[in-house]
């Protein structure tokens, strides 16, 4: 399971990037390995722009891209982040940012309390049935 990647400079003509995360590598990838890719598939989830560097991985003055997908083999929603425009990404080390049996992460900047949040599906009917049930604060 990839995240494909396309650019756009006007949102009507795109042009096909290579894969933004690749499957199994992660941490315990052979240093031959993409850096970006999670610890097992990476599946669904969402992206965004940290416009105020709230993470402090902007390097130059290129905005830092932040993805946040489930890593089916690293027990949760991961991170991924490029500065440079998405040519290239790297594998948070911190992954998994929420260990849990769901996915679908939706990242979000909460403006007005200053944190990112990220809320997920469970997949797991102990967790109060299905639906949305954890919402993180990312500090």
């Amino acid at each position: 399971m990839y995240w494909g990647h396309a650019t756009s400079p006007d949102m009507v003509h795109w042009t096909e990037q290579p894969h933004a995360l690749r499957p199994h590598g992660g941490r315990t990838a052979a240093a031959s390995r993409h850096p970006s890719v999670s610890d097992g598939e990476c599946w669904s989830g969402s992206g965004h722009v940290d416009s105020h560097n709230t993470a402090g991985w902007q390097t130059g003055d290129e905005k830092t891209l932040v993805l946040a997908f489930t890593d089916h083999g690293g027990g949760g929603e991961g991170l991924a982040y490029s500065t440079d425009g998405g040519g290239s990404w790297k594998f948070h080390e911190g992954n998994p940012v929420i260990k849990h049996r769901g996915r679908d992460p939706k990242l979000v900047w909460f403006a007005p309390g200053k944190h990112w949040v990220i809320a997920t599906f469970s997949e797991v009917p102990a967790d109060d049935g299905h639906g949305i049930v954890n919402a993180v604060v990312l500090h």
